[in-house]
């Protein structure tokens, strides 16, 4: 399929900032695709491209249509396709001696082995476990992992121990399941992020080297960023790449870890001055396609346009 117009503007604009709205079926990994094709046709040796996805599965696609143009070994050199935690899981595990880290880190990710811990952390704090205890001295599970939760949303909005100087219990429970942690050489999935942004906020030197290689940064999935992510893709822009957005504000779907799409429809374009495209051609589904899923459910609604009129058979008699 040749590209629209519109993706055409997309793939060859020479803007350092820019954000695309685009809609299901828009052909939006298509034009990542080329977009990246287009950034690596103008690289200079060394330089590479840094793409973000937020699933494995949009990892995975990107990197299928990329090797349509490239070889394996190519890839490896001219791009980093993968997700922001798994980028960030190698800045850490790397990088984390800089900031104190042990060098044979590893990650609990299990909810299980974290929350195992957590439990050993709020044994040692009497006097906020006593407040999780039901009139028969036991746990009251469900709160505890509330609880649990609190911590984990307060590091995705890097929140700190020493950010609960006002609530001294909080401030002990979060700094004891830390120091738990890391006495088995370990952090959680959610110190991920955490982390990696000190490593590259405390760190200049190594901030330095990344920006040196990743001169583009193109985020797909852009609508399901939280304020944890976007932190860390601007530290490692710095002043100097380039960042391209691509996402549907309306399939944003990780709300309940404080993503957000106004990191990439207002935070974004505020910070960066960042212009606005569109994708609103829906080439997945024709108008025929549509007309049918209406009888079905008359409330349907479909944004963007159909260019596709499809034919369509009444099989209702």
């Amino acid at each position: 399929m040749n590209l629209s117009y519109k993706q055409r503007q997309i793939v060859d604009s020479t803007d350092k900032y820019m954000y695309v709205v685009a809609g299901a079926g828009s052909g939006k990994t298509r034009t990542l695709t080329e977009r990246i094709i287009k950034l690596l046709s103008e690289s200079k040796r060394g330089e590479r491209v840094l793409a973000i996805t937020f699933s494995n599965k949009a990892a995975n696609e990107l990197k299928e249509r990329l090797l349509h143009s490239y070889t394996s070994d190519q890839l490896n050199d001219l791009v980093y396709v993968g997700t922001i935690h798994n980028f960030c899981m190698e800045i850490v595990l790397q990088r984390g001696s800089s900031i104190g880290l042990p060098n044979d880190l590893h990650i609990f990710e299990s909810f299980e082995d974290r929350f195992e811990i957590f439990k050993n952390a709020l044994d040692n704090v009497p006097q906020m476990k006593v407040k999780y205890q039901t009139a028969e001295g036991k746990i009251d599970s469900k709160r505890m992992r509330e609880l649990f939760e609190l911590l984990s949303k307060a590091k995705r909005n890097f929140k700190f121990p020493t950010d609960y100087s006002s609530k001294p219990l909080s401030q002990q429970l979060y700094q004891e399941y830390n120091d738990l942690m890391l006495s088995q050489n370990a952090i959680d999935f959610d110190d991920i992020l955490l982390y990696a942004y000190r490593i590259l906020s405390e760190k200049p030197s190594i901030t330095n080297i990344y920006q040196r290689v990743y001169k583009h940064i193109c985020v797909d999935e852009a609508q399901d960023l939280n304020k944890a992510q976007y932190s860390v893709i601007k530290a490692i822009a710095g002043n100097t790449a380039s960042i391209m957005m691509v996402g549907d504000p309306n399939q944003a779907i990780y709300g309940f870890n404080g993503s957000s799409s106004r990191y990439m429809c207002i935070k974004f374009p505020k910070d960066y001055n960042a212009k606005k495209y569109e994708l609103l051609e829906n080439y997945r589904s024709s108008q025929a396609v549509i007309n049918a899923a209406k009888i079905i459910e008359p409330n349907f609604e479909m944004k963007g346009q159909l260019p596709i009129k499809g034919e369509f058979k009444n099989l209702v008699q």
